[in-house]
């Protein structure tokens, strides 16, 4: 990573008396946010006020500082620090979710969320109703991740058909539900299919460049999705996005299927581009990223990085990636991912996601297509359930892929079409729909005050290991884990709290008016 530096902040303001300054960098996998302050009493209280706003920075209203004294926030943020998600202004009922995913990799039992994709050769409903409801009556429980794509239930460059597409989604979150959504999206320069390449080789930043015939095509296709995603929204659904997937894996398949504009080039087919590089995946990605929820306004989303697994024996491409070469940044994304079709769950990048610190997902599972179609019933989620456990412990959701017609017949990957699922349902570890968290928040306003009231006290370090520190004395504190459950409780005035019992993850302390997020990392 490249170390990144924000000018001095002190436009305006006396330099002799006061100067601001802020430098991100990394020691050892490691964040640092460092702010050097020079004055004290009424400047600096002038430049507390202006730079506030700046990243998951808090700074102390009644703390003073001598002449050239260093203040060093949030000691060493490690990679692993997980107290906010990518849009700083996700509604509660995100966060939640977030928190309630980040957390599991450490939680006793219920540590695997089970998820399917819809199948997209049916309606909506219609595959809701023999993926789903179908399951329900075989198994006497419900899945807890749907997933659907947005483009492949219409024709026309910008998906439309939002009551058909929302309603089963709409319908599971009302039962307490995930909801993942990706999106196939056509070429921007001329709309062609995602796998048409025109304009992709000497020409890919114009996607995310303003002024020119790919960027208005671009915009209007994510305007078109932001309907979709404002309606799920308005109906209190939390959205884990999936765009631009398996980027790093762009191969000639027996149609050309899987060379998707966005993703790295194939070199028998590609013998010069190279293209998307890593900087033109990022801008492509941060524009997406700020256009939904900035320019559309949407705050109910948690953004999903998801590469191809490299499993050679099923992608030979000699350009392949690394997983998590294209990985936008920390800033931009919620969770990490892979798709795979393989039995045996080979990710060889496994550790360098789980490096970025954010919640690890399996976004696409299937096994591995042999003789390619008509497998119903010939596949053991027991082998996969094994594989998962041991191989990938913090995989905290995963998603069947669905059922689609090929050549001859239908690949079938969907839980109600294969073996072993009594096995799942039996282990400890899986969640299903009825073991997820009811309501998702069950305090809001432990998160809502954290996030919103002008906190005027100090906590370090932060993360803590062992003892937290307190800038003044706090009066009968309170405790509450990330879902808002209160764990801690003490009465009398007190400057430090010990957390060495607490589990790594995300907690809220309260005391009077007084609400603040910390981190407990071990």
């Amino acid at each position: 990573m490249t170390a990144e530096r924000t000018p001095a902040g002190n436009t305006g303001l006396a330099k002799v008396a006061v100067q601001f300054s802020a430098d991100t960098f990394v020691v050892n996998q490691s964040l640092v946010l460092r702010i050097n302050i020079c004055g004290e009493n009424r400047h600096l209280r002038q430049a507390r006020k202006r730079y506030v706003t700046c990243k998951k920075t808090l700074l102390n209203q009644n703390i003073k500082m001598t002449a050239f004294k260093t203040l060093l926030i949030g000691i060493l943020f490690p990679i692993t620090f997980l107290s906010q998600t990518a849009d700083n202004q996700a509604n509660n009922k995100t966060v939640c979710i977030y928190n309630y995913l980040s957390t599991r990799a450490t939680a006793t039992n219920q540590n695997h969320v089970m998820g399917q994709e819809l199948d997209w050769a049916t309606s909506p409903s219609t595959s809701y109703s023999q993926l789903f409801t179908a399951f329900q009556a075989t198994y006497s429980t419900e899945i807890s991740l749907a997933g659907i794509n947005y483009y492949k239930y219409t024709s026309a460059g910008y998906p439309t058909n939002f009551s058909t597409m929302n309603a089963p989604l709409i319908s599971h979150s009302n039962k307490n539900g995930l909801v993942t959504i990706m999106a196939d999206i056509k070429n921007p320069w001329n709309m062609g299919s995602l796998n048409d390449t025109n304009g992709v080789c000497s020409r890919f930043y114009e996607v995310y460049t303003n002024g020119n015939t790919a960027n208005t095509n671009f915009k209007r296709i994510l305007d078109s999705i932001a309907v979709g995603f404002k309606q799920l929204q308005d109906s209190g659904v939390t959205i884990l996005f999936r765009p631009f997937h398996e980027m790093n894996a762009a191969y000639l398949g027996p149609t050309g299927q899987c060379n998707k504009w966005w993703a790295q080039k194939h070199p028998g087919q590609f013998t010069v581009c190279t293209s998307p590089s890593f900087s033109e995946y990022q801008q492509l990605w941060i524009y997406t990223f700020n256009y939904l929820t900035t320019t559309k306004n949407l705050h109910n989303i948690l953004w999903v990085y998801s590469p191809s697994a490299l499993v050679s024996s099923t992608l030979p491409n000699s350009r392949f990636k690394t997983e998590d070469y294209f990985y936008p940044g920390n800033n931009y994304v919620d969770v990490v991912g892979v798709d795979i079709y393989d039995d045996t769950l080979a990710v060889n990048g496994y550790n360098a996601l789980l490096a970025t610190g954010k919640p690890f997902a399996i976004c696409e599972f299937g096994p591995k297509r042999i003789n390619n179609s008509n497998n119903q019933f010939t596949y053991n989620y027991g082998v996969f359930l094994n594989q998962m456990k041991s191989k990938f412990p913090a995989t905290c959701y995963w998603m069947s892929w669905s059922d689609f017609p090929i050549t001859g017949g239908y690949y079938y990957c969907s839980l109600v079409n294969q073996n072993g699922i009594n096995t799942l349902l039996s282990d400890p570890s899986i969640t299903t729909l009825n073991e997820l968290p009811n309501p998702w928040c069950s305090s809001t306003s432990i998160y809502e005050n954290a996030k919103t009231e002008n906190n005027n006290f100090m906590l370090y370090p932060n993360p803590a290991t062992n003892d937290l520190t307190f800038s003044e004395s706090l009066n009968n504190i309170e405790i509450f884990d990330g879902l808002g459950q209160l764990i801690i409780k003490t009465d009398g005035k007190s400057e430090t709290i010990n957390v060495v019992n607490l589990k790594d993850g995300i907690y809220f302390i309260r005391s009077d008016n007084k609400t603040l997020r910390f981190i407990v990392k071990h």
